[in-house]
């Protein structure tokens, strides 16, 4: 019967979630907030499911939402409809802005090639370019579509960032070639190599939005 009660509440949960509303190429937007997510996941899970459970059987409870800001996401969310060759052996990436102090807690990417290894970075800005490592990412594998890769949970302050990656193999993502819209800074780094704790000497292209997102909590 306990059982019962949490599929319950967790298919009620999941009717209830919120989904981001869409948004250009290039935009930098918040998500929207997601229902029910009390541990700010950015989904609901087994333990938000006690709060509705609590709800239904007239005890009292709050479903959080829109008070419950979720997970905010910023960068370039809406999926960029061309298509990039990202080459192996390169901390390459683009800039993004936090206009609040946050706790950082997962990267998130859209790949249409699966396979290859990554790992993200968040580095600091300083006068328009990356600086000092603030958070880095495990080894994972990059996964078809959309993929959050997640991290310790770190405070960062209002301000300017980079969000850098590198690949393991050559890897096919979302990116316009023909584009000279967006700053892209990079550096050779071997893969199986550390994260550099301070940039190092930076190389810049005139090239595309990079559909690379910080994902925080306030």
């Amino acid at each position: 019967m306990r059982i019962a009660y949490w599929i319950f509440a967790l298919a009620i949960l999941s009717r209830i979630a919120l989904t981001a509303t869409p948004a250009h190429a290039g935009d930098v937007v918040l998500a929207d907030p997601v229902c029910g997510d009390l541990n700010y996941s950015g989904s609901i899970s087994t333990s938000d499911a006690l709060v509705l459970l609590k709800k239904a059987v007239g005890l009292p409870s709050d479903i959080p939402c829109p008070a419950n800001p979720g997970v905010l996401t910023f960068g370039v969310t809406a999926e960029i409809p061309q298509s990039s060759k990202f080459g192996e052996n390169y901390l390459l990436g683009t800039k993004v802005s936090i206009p609040f102090p946050a706790t950082m807690i997962g990267f998130g990417s859209v790949a249409r090639q699966a396979g290859s290894l990554v790992r993200f970075a968040l580095y600091t800005d300083n006068a328009g370019q990356p600086d000092h490592l603030v958070v880095g990412s495990d080894i994972g594998t990059v996964l078809l579509g959309r993929q959050v890769i997640t991290v310790p949970a770190t405070p960062i302050v209002a301000g300017s960032y980079w969000i850098m990656a590198v690949f393991s193999a050559e890897t096919l993502q979302p990116g316009d070639d023909a584009a000279t819209d967006t700053p892209v800074k990079f550096r050779v780094l071997n893969f199986n190599d550390p994260l550099p704790t301070t940039f190092g000497p930076v190389s810049t292209q005139a090239g595309s939005r990079l559909n690379y997102t910080v994902r925080v909590v306030p």
